[in-house]
C-alpha cells in the first residue's frame, strides 16, 4: 500500500494514502452510531412557549442498549481486530472519551442517558 522509496513525492503520496485509510476507518467506526440512531424510536416531547406548542422528536442514547446493539453488528473493519469483543472495547473507550461528547453534539435531537462508565 505504501511507497517504499525515499523522497518528498513518495512521502506526500504515503501521507495521502494514510489519511484516506484513516478517514475511511473512522467513517466506518462512526457509521455504527448513525445506524443505531436510525433504529431508535422517537420520544415525543412537547414544548410550550407562550402558547406556541413545538413538537420535537428526540432519540435516546443509552450506553447499555448501544452495547447490546454492537454485539449484533457485523463490522466492515473486523479484519483489524482479533475478535468482536476487541471491537466493542474500542467503542467503550470512545464512549468514555471527551471525543464522544463532542461527536454526540452533532446530533441535536439525541438525549444522552447518564453514562454507565466511569
Amino acid at each position: 500500500m505504501l511507497i517504499m522509496k525515499q523522497g518528498e513525492e513518495s512521502d506526500a503520496i504515503n501521507n495521502a494514502l494514510l489519511r484516506k485509510s484513516l478517514r475511511t476507518l473512522t467513517e466506518s467506526f462512526l457509521s455504527v452510531f448513525e445506524t443505531y440512531f436510525k433504529l431508535q424510536i422517537n420520544v415525543k416531547i412537547f414544548i410550550m412557549i407562550n402558547v406556541l406548542i413545538l413538537k420535537k422528536d428526540i432519540k435516546k442514547f443509552e450506553e447499555k442498549d448501544f452495547l447490546k446493539f454492537l454485539e449484533l453488528q457485523k463490522f466492515p473493519f473486523k479484519g483489524h481486530f482479533a475478535s468482536q469483543s476487541e471491537i466493542i472495547k474500542v467503542y467503550i473507550k470512545f464512549l468514555k472519551s471527551p471525543n464522544f461528547a463532542h461527536y454526540l453534539k452533532s446530533f441535536p435531537n439525541v438525549y444522552y442517558v447518564k453514562s454507565i462508565f466511569k
